[in-house]
Formats: structure tokens, sequence, C-alpha cells
């Protein structure tokens, strides 16, 4: 018989085909379990669930406000409410269902952690990036987080800090993944939408004013498209119209648009002060974009050390200079590069980690 899984994390959908996407492919690809899959509330139609049982929480995904620290209380006091809602329900599945193991996918859900251990379940927790910068550290987390038997990270930048937490012995990497199937599917256009693209919320850690700052000191004009939303666009647009760059910020767009504007593109720039495992680089290597990309998380573990076109994160010049460089290389093989990187995340390739781990 099947043992029961029960994994906590937001669902991708129709509309928000990245959100939750690790834990989604993890679960419809694994078949030792019976995954039972719990997720906050998120707009649009479920991904097709398969052998997946799926569970909707009332807790619904909404970006913080940019407000005062007084006008968000309405905000705080919902995030607690929705989190303490997925936390009951979480314990209720646990019961009703027999769940052996529990699975989450973000320290928000760190009570359900607690209550299977108080019953003699075992949990597991994965950190995908922003959320570990969180609570790293974080003394009462860190009391918290002994319900957990193992964790997984992403982002090698991470294990530091998660060793202090769960111990050195209790941590183990995982990768992003991606349909590596596709890869022939895709066609390249012209570059008509953009020359250079990103991808990304529109927040700090994403580091879109660095990349504007970058744009602006290039020798000539480059048409530019940024798709993703957040607190900080009105600030962007305001910057980049005081650097006299043309930007097109896109706002956010479903699945398709974001792969038509990486085919559609020459150059994909992540800008990121911070990552875990950017699987915009992936995405973007996939659709054949050339990619610029920041020292950060797993940046360079994807792209490979020797990859010319790494530069720090926080420096506008180096940036420039990266994209300027790309733009005018003839001589580096780019389709080898991204073949050969692509065939190293597939999602099965993801799962062994976990199968090793979780029996």
């Amino acid at each position: 018989m099947k043992k029961n899984l029960l994994r906590i994390s937001t669902f991708p959908t129709k509309q928000y085909p990245g959100a939750g996407l690790h834990p989604y492919k993890i679960s419809i690809l694994d078949n030792r379990y019976e995954v039972h899959y719990l997720h906050p509330t998120l707009e649009g139609e479920l991904l097709p669930t398969l052998n997946v049982k799926t569970y909707q929480s009332m807790s619904k995904v909404t970006p913080r406000p940019k407000q005062s620290i007084l006008k968000q209380i309405p905000f705080l006091l919902q995030r607690i409410g929705g989190l303490l809602s997925i936390t009951i329900y979480a314990g209720y599945l646990i019961i009703r269902y027999k769940i052996d193991i529990l699975h989450i996918h973000s320290p928000m859900y760190i009570g359900a952690a607690i209550f299977a251990r108080l019953i003699g379940r075992k949990s597991f927790i994965t950190y995908h990036g922003s959320d570990y910068w969180k609570i790293r550290n974080s003394y009462v987390y860190r009391v918290l987080a002994k319900s957990i038997s193992h964790a997984f990270y992403i982002g090698k930048d991470m294990k530091t800090g998660l060793s202090a937490i769960h111990g050195e012995f209790n941590i183990s990497q995982v990768n992003n993944g991606i349909d590596y199937e596709a890869l022939k599917q895709i066609n390249r256009g012209q570059n008509n939408i953009a020359t250079i693209c990103a991808v990304g919320s529109l927040k700090k850690e994403k580091a879109f004013d660095v990349l504007i700052e970058a744009l602006s000191k290039l020798p000539s004009p480059h048409k530019t498209a940024i798709a993703g939303d957040g607190n900080l666009k009105s600030n962007l647009e305001e910057l980049a119209k005081a650097n006299h760059v043309n930007v097109n910020f896109m706002g956010h767009q479903n699945r398709e648009k974001v792969e038509e504007l990486y085919s559609k593109s020459m150059v994909f720039v992540l800008s990121s002060r911070s990552e875990g495992f950017p699987k915009v680089l992936l995405e973007a290597l996939r659709s054949g974009c050339r990619v610029v990309a920041t020292d950060v998380g797993s940046v360079k573990e994807v792209l490979g050390e020797s990859y010319p076109y790494i530069c720090e994160p926080d420096n506008p010049i180096a940036l420039s200079e990266a994209i300027q460089g790309i733009i005018n290389d003839n001589s580096f093989d780019f389709n080898e590069h991204r073949e050969n990187t692509i065939r190293k995340y597939s999602w099965q390739k993801v799962l062994e980690p976990y199968q090793r781990h979780l029996k």
C-alpha cells in the first residue's frame, strides 16, 4: 500500500503557471505516494491535477501592499488568518487521511509541521529563495524548525545558514527543472518585441533599478521589455523616465506571452540581488535567449563557472558592459551552451533527491 504524503504549497493555475510549479511537478511525477496537495487560493483554473488530490484553502495569495506599517495591518491580519486556516486544514487532512509524510514549501506553513511532529509524523521543507532570506536570522524560527526532519534548499548560498538551523546532515540541495522535451519545439522569431527582456516580480530583490541604470549606460538604446508586476512599478517607471530609458513595463503575463517574449528577444537579463535557483534562466535559455546574469544563488551552477556573462550584483556598470558584450559576441557558441545546460535540469532529475530522502 502506498504511503500518504501531504504537500502544502501554491498550486499553479493557467493564469499563473509558474506559481508552485516545482512542488507541482514533483507531485505529478512521483507515483510512489498517494499525494494530497493543500494550497491557498490563486486566481485562474488549476493546471491538470492528474494523480494528485487537491484541497483549496480559503487563504488567498495576495501581494503585500506598498503602504506604511499601520496601513498594512489589515493585510497582516488577513495573512495571519489565512495561515491559521491552512494550519487547521492541514491538521484535519493529516488525521483524516492518515498522512505519513508532510512536505511544506514555505516557512509560513511551519505550524502544520509542528502539529505533524506532535502526533509522530515526519515533516520536510523546501526553501525556494526569498522565503529563506526572511527567516535565516530568526531565533524564533530556529526553535520552531526543530519540528522538521529534513530540509531541501534551492541555491547553494543557503547551505551555511540552513546548516545552522537544521544541522549540516539534515539538509540537501535540490534544483529547479525545465521541460526539456519542449527544447526543440520552440521556434525563434525575430527580435521584434525587444532586444533585451527581463521577467520577474517588481520588487527590491530583482534589482530592476540596477538594470535600468545599466541600460542608461549603453552606447546606444535598445528596445527593452520587463514582464512582471509589483509594488515598485511606479518607482521603476519614474527611474526609467529620469534616466531617459525606454522600457516597456508589460505587467503580469501568462505563460504563452512570456514564452513569446523570450523567443522574440535577443538577450535575457537576470539583474537580481538575491536568488535561490532562478528557473527563469532555464526558461530563457530554452527559448534561445542569450543570457546575462548576476552572480547570485545558483547562477554559476546553472550557467557554468566559466560562462563569460556573469557579473557582480548591484553593479550597473558591470551589468551594462556584460549586456553590450553579449549583444556583440559572434564567437561564443550559445546554442551548444543552451543544449548542454537544459539537458541537466529535467524534472525527473529534480525528483531524484526527494525520492532518496522522503523514504
